[in-house]
């Protein structure tokens, strides 16, 4: 159901058609699906119950949700500019 979801948001937004199971977006969909039901629960970090350790370095041990954030923001950042930098390409290449 997640795919199929995925395929059709993929197809009216991007223009783009999945061809098969093993579709580079469709992965990329689910980490993105998966990473955000893992931050939505709260509790899960100590951040959500002392919101001023949100100040700290990551350097510093038990700032494991800064490394963890930096990751999960450059892959949400792949998962919107990845497709889009495809359909500009396409658009540019059909023009020529």
């Amino acid at each position: 159901m997640f795919r199929t979801a995925t395929a059709i948001i993929m197809n009216i937004v991007y223009g783009y058609t999945v061809a098969n199971e093993d579709d580079a977006y469709i992965a990329l969909a689910e980490a993105c699906a998966q990473v955000l039901s893992h931050a939505s629960v709260f509790g899960t970090y100590l951040v959500d119950y002392i919101p001023i350790l949100k100040y700290v370095p990551s350097w510093i041990p038990g700032a494991s949700f800064k490394r963890k954030a930096r990751e999960w923001r450059l892959l949400a950042s792949e998962r919107i500019e990845r497709p889009f930098k495809t359909v500009k390409e396409n658009m540019v290449s059909e023009t020529l």
